[in-house]
């Protein structure tokens, strides 16, 4: 029993092919047919494709005895416009019922009948026309299609046919509206009012001094680049990554990428151009770079001390910087050391004396701080006059508290289940299958990227983890089916899991949503997302996995750390019986 192949034909370039129909690169038809010369793949009409040749065909028809003509493909002129089926005078599919390759010009090449039928169109007759303002840039048009209507588009700037809407766009700059207006004597639909009230101008959004990037039409993967034509600007946009120049908008186009957009920054403005931007509905505006990490952190840091303060204040930070601490671990020492310096009222902190600080450290456990706060205190002091200072050691040895042997809180199998259940996106549902998949921290989770899957190796490479450390975890067969779900519907560029403006998501906002899933839950434990790590953890040692490769998969550089978990494991207390179960009663 064959399998039956769908055939038609193809105008491509202004030659005739054999286009095929099959559901892709998996499919079995695929794997057949590629082997036929000339076999290929056309982005313009999105199929394959054979040439139209009798060898060809030949070939095509020992591999498949059942073809089935369908419909022709509408190309060239007739993809350019709305064709009435009524009119295409197709017949019913049919199928072929001998291997002779005759067949091919009976059946395939009824399609230049069908072609020349469809173009009976009564110049005359008013078209069926609309035109609207799709942004306050371009005018998108839909028409029944007519060879001379079709021709007078193409004479409009920037004008050519979206063939996924099926309908024209052209730049709504003044001219281009009063030649439409004079040819169709019909109004375009008014929303300018939506985008603000000017519209371009010939050649005003390009000064003299710069370049202006805008939107690319609906595509938000794109943009414009709008230059002055000279040779040095021409030479620095071929400089950029990926760059392409669109004839139908006449000018050049650029990924929507931080990247790609920071290179051709840099480009322009170290050749002396300014760059501009233009957003939809926004007069153009000269570009500001966005601050790096780096930036963003000083300021955030140095904003929270008095200005007679921030000398002292950003010469800390510097030092952090320099022993290349963690954004995390810098925050939280600079916020520790704001409340030192306010508690002594922002005074030169040389003259202050040991026992001083012995009072402060003192004052702050009588309010009640954590063992690991008082901790972290101690060492913010410290890191100041030692690393900052450069003072002895020895002259600021402070109490450091005893360390409190807390146990993990551990959730059952059915606990999760029961957390699991309760988040539906698909998104939010691999971020926190991945949390207890892996163990991993949930800072780690959102810093996970796409480069960093491997599906067939089966592992997830984590780097820069707490204190700096790269290590491999495994990715399970459920996650990895759930991850490819997603990836297929998402879409994420650099980042596995992207929040606004495909920035790195929050673990704040991963944090809240877990919280959100757990409170709609019955269960009666103190749990937050950390608690998937610690179960992760336990349920592998109950498993029977060696404690030093549980140790591996937690990042863990100590493995009295790891050991902590054979406390709350129950794998050999279960086993135990309880004196009171003994009793008779």
């Amino acid at each position: 029993m064959f399998t039956a192949l769908h055939i038609s034909p193809l105008d491509y370039k202004g030659q005739k092919k054999i286009k095929l129909s099959f559901a892709g690169r998996d499919s079995e038809a695929f794997h057949k047919v590629n082997c036929i010369e000339g076999f290929a793949y056309t982005k313009t009409y999105r199929c394959y494709y054979i040439p139209y040749t009798k060898e060809a065909y030949s070939q095509l028809k020992n591999l498949y005895p059942n073809i089935i003509i369908e419909k022709p493909t509408l190309t060239g002129a007739e993809a350019t416009g709305n064709v009435s089926p009524q009119n295409t005078g197709i017949q019913e599919p049919k199928t072929l019922e001998n291997n002779n390759c005759a067949d091919i010009s009976v059946a395939l090449l009824k399609h230049e009948e069908v072609k020349t039928e469809s173009h009976n169109t009564d110049i005359q007759t008013k078209p069926i026309i609309k035109a609207w303002f799709t942004n306050r840039f371009y005018i998108a048009v839909t028409l029944q299609y007519n060879a001379a209507h079709v021709a007078f588009l193409k004479t409009l700037k920037k004008a050519e046919w979206n063939k996924e809407k099926r309908r024209w766009i052209f730049s709504a700059i003044t001219s281009n509206i009063e030649k439409f207006k004079q040819y169709f004597n019909i109004e375009i639909e008014d929303k300018r009012s939506e985008f603000g009230n000017n519209l371009t101008k010939d050649n005003d959004s390009t000064p003299t001094d710069g370049i202006v990037l805008m939107p690319y039409t609906d595509d938000k993967t794109k943009l414009f680049v709008i230059l002055p034509y000279n040779v040095t600007c021409i030479s620095l946009i071929k400089k950029v990554k990926n760059r392409y120049y669109s004839k139908a908008h006449s000018c050049w186009v650029i990924d929507n990428d931080k990247e790609i957009v920071k290179q051709t920054v840099e480009f322009f403005t170290e050749a002396g151009y300014k760059v501009y931007k233009q957003a939809v509905g926004c007069e153009m505006e000269l570009y500001k770079p966005t601050k790096n990490k780096i930036q963003l952190v000083e300021a955030e840091c140095l904003n929270i001390f008095p200005e007679s303060f921030r000398p002292v204040a950003g010469e800390y930070f510097n030092k952090l910087l320099d022993k290349r601490y963690s954004w995390n671990t810098i925050k939280t020492y600079v916020r520790y050391f704001s409340n030192f310096a306010k508690y002594f009222e922002y005074k030169s902190l040389k003259d202050i004396q040991q026992k001083e600080i012995e009072l402060y450290i003192n004052m702050l456990v009588k309010k009640g701080i954590s063992e690991s706060a008082q901790k972290q205190i101690i060492c913010t002091i410290r890191f100041y006059y030692i690393e900052v200072l450069r003072i002895s050691p020895q002259y600021y040895r402070l109490t450091q508290p005893k360390k409190s042997e807390t146990l993990p809180t551990v959730l059952a199998f059915s606990e999760i289940i029961q957390i699991f259940s309760k988040i539906d996106n698909l998104k939010h549902k691999c971020m926190v299958y991945m949390g207890y998949a892996t163990g991993l921290r949930i800072s780690e989770v959102v810093a996970v990227k796409l480069s960093e899957l491997d599906f067939e190796r089966k592992t997830i490479m984590v780097r820069a983890a707490k204190g700096k450390k790269d290590r491999t975890v495994m990715l399970s067969d459920k996650l990895a089916l759930l991850l490819r779900d997603y990836i297929s519907k998402y879409e994420p560029k650099r980042w596995l899991f992207e929040g606004q403006l495909d920035e790195q998501y929050s673990d704040r906002s991963l944090q809240s949503l877990f919280k959100r899933a757990f409170d709609s839950t019955d269960i009666k434990k103190h749990v937050t997302f950390h608690t998937l790590r610690h179960s992760f953890a336990t349920h592998l040692l109950e498993a029977g996995t060696d404690l030093r490769i549980i140790q591996e998969l937690l990042g863990h550089a100590n493995i009295q750390t790891t050991v902590r978990y054979t406390h709350v494991s129950v794998r050999d207390i279960k086993n135990i019986q309880s004196p009171l179960d003994k009793l008779g009663i």
